[in-house]
């Protein structure tokens, strides 16, 4: 009986053996967290380094044994783990037209004929790829390093001063409910046609008052609700290194805990918060409320996303079900808060809705838009995921079934408090069908600015809110009328900046409304 052959490197030097699948391994991990950085923080990264390394050394020894040689298990391990990796794009890619698929497969053909060429010498092409794996993995993992190790910053707000402390029954509980991205309704009947006039009155009949020259300070989410909740605009929230380092980094502090929170919270206040999915908003400061976790974090489940897997619904929920869910989870939570407790509560809720990706229809009917899943907005969503007609259908559909259910979580609040809670509903920008995220000139800043700003006020103060006030003086009317603060009003102006340079701010205040743009 022939003894079998042992799994062998041959007479491979040591200069020789193949590192090149750990390297493989890690780069998809480190490439989707450098392009994510705002969303993903560093501690997601420890999982899914480790599977992807368990995942294509087990690759390597099925190769090896299959093969009888451990360097073509190598070669092996790593042109599966390619292939697995860039599954997702093989479908966009045929769907763009012909000559396309013919391309395809000379791709992939000579991906085949490359590896049985290394195959045929071994050792140097092992050589080769050592070194090539070597240098995109040093690329990365330096964009990684440079990332993860930028200064943070003390959050503001840190000293209080001694306050005057009022009874329970004169602390109101004060909800701030963020929808992430929801426009002013006379714009959206402009520029989409959406007629949410229903919305409006129903919020006016509970005593809101419904500011109709609004318009958010920024028109990034991260930088909007910094502000707002900081009392006062980035410029000189950050020092000058912070926004010439354009690091979004920076804003976690004042995000985590805010200056309105510490004040409310040195008047007794607990601070809760609701959020529904984007990462960067987890407002660490404070208790969570049911924050709804699938077991997959956003990087584990894009990384997902660009495998075979991500259609089997046996191996993990699909990133848009998880949206569904979380959007709908948050809504309960909002509602289960409506119930009265002992001590005062300061509230912040972040909706992401009826921001994109677009999951639901008007009536809470699931949809599965195009393309991969993300957050991507204005001209990022026309590239990456469809036209703005599947912008303006998606939105309609999003915002209707948003606005259905808020109605009956503000009842629920304003009856469980007899009227006296205080309620400021919010869009931290407009919609975003036509802005463009990497140039202001060619975008629709009335449709982007232009923001639902409702606020539910004892009548006496409510009176005095002027119609174009901005987010970044909300706080700064209720700390001061309500609690005795000296928080002057500041001029109230919106600044637009593009993605990549967020701190690069561009004054438009003047621009709003002053040119209206024809509905696209």
């Amino acid at each position: 009986m022939q003894q079998e052959k042992p799994l062998s490197y041959g007479k491979t030097k040591a200069i020789e053996l193949p590192f090149y699948p750990l390297f493989f391994a890690l780069l998809p991990s480190l490439h989707l967290f450098n392009q994510n950085v705002h969303l993903v923080p560093p501690s997601d990264l420890v999982r899914p380094l480790a599977i992807s390394v368990l995942i294509v050394t087990l690759f390597w020894a099925i190769g090896g044994l299959i093969l009888r040689d451990g360097v073509k298990g190598a070669l092996f391990a790593s042109f599966v783990w390619i292939l697995l990796m860039i599954y997702s794009w093989i479908p966009g890619l045929v769907a763009f037209g012909a000559e396309i698929p013919s391309f395809l497969w000379f791709y992939l053909g000579s991906i085949l004929l490359l590896s049985w060429f290394l195959a045929k010498i071994a050792s140097k092409g092992t050589q080769v790829l050592n070194v090539f794996g070597l240098v995109i993995f040093s690329f990365i993992l330096f964009g990684t390093v440079r990332v993860v190790a930028s200064p943070a910053r003390a959050a503001p707000g840190k000293e209080v001063p001694n306050l005057v402390r009022q009874d329970s029954a004169k602390r109101p509980d004060i909800f701030y409910i963020i929808v992430d991205g929801y426009g002013r309704p006379d714009v959206l009947r402009e520029k989409m046609g959406l007629d949410l006039s229903w919305f409006e009155k129903a919020l006016r009949d509970k005593g809101f008052v419904t500011l109709e020259k609004s318009h958010s300070n920024y028109v990034q989410t991260e930088l909007s609700i910094a502000s707002s909740l900081n009392l006062g605009y980035l410029d000189t929230l950050l020092t000058k290194e912070e926004v010439l380092g354009q690091e979004r980094s920076v804003l976690q502090p004042m995000l985590d805990q805010p200056f309105v929170a510490s004040k409310l919270q040195a008047r007794g206040y607990e601070f809760l918060s609701v959020t529904s999915g984007f990462p960067l908003l987890k407002f660490r400061g404070s208790q969570s409320v049911g924050n709804r976790q699938r077991g997959l974090t956003f990087l584990e489940s894009g990384l997902l996303d660009l495998t075979p897997l991500r259609t089997q619904g046996f191996v993990a929920s699909s990133q848009f079900d998880v949206r569904r869910e979380r959007l709908a989870g948050a809504l309960d939570n909002l509602m289960e808060l409506a119930k009265p407790s002992v001590k005062p509560r300061f509230i912040v809720a972040h909706i992401l809705a009826p921001h994109p990706p677009f999951v639901l229809d008007a009536d809470g009917n699931e949809i599965r838009p195009a393309g991969p899943f993300g957050y991507w907005d204005g001209s990022d969503f026309v590239d990456r995921v469809g036209p703005k007609e599947d912008y303006r259908k998606g939105y309609s559909g999003q915002v209707a079934y948003l606005s259905k259910r808020l109605i009956p979580i503000l009842d629920e609040i304003l009856q469980r408090s007899n009227g006296q809670a205080i309620i400021i509903v919010q869009g931290d920008h407009g919609s975003k069908m036509g802005l463009d995220q990497n140039s202001l000139e060619q975008t629709d800043l009335t449709e982007a600015f232009s923001i639902l700003n409702a606020i539910h006020l004892p009548r006496q103060l409510a009176e005095r809110v002027a119609p174009d006030m901005t987010p970044v003086n909300s706080f700064r009317l209720i700390l001061s009328e309500l609690f005795g603060e000296d928080l002057p009003p500041l001029p109230n102006r919106s600044f637009y900046s593009t993605y990549p340079q967020p701190f690069r701010f561009e004054e438009v205040t003047h621009q709003l409304d002053s040119k209206k743009i024809p509905p696209q």
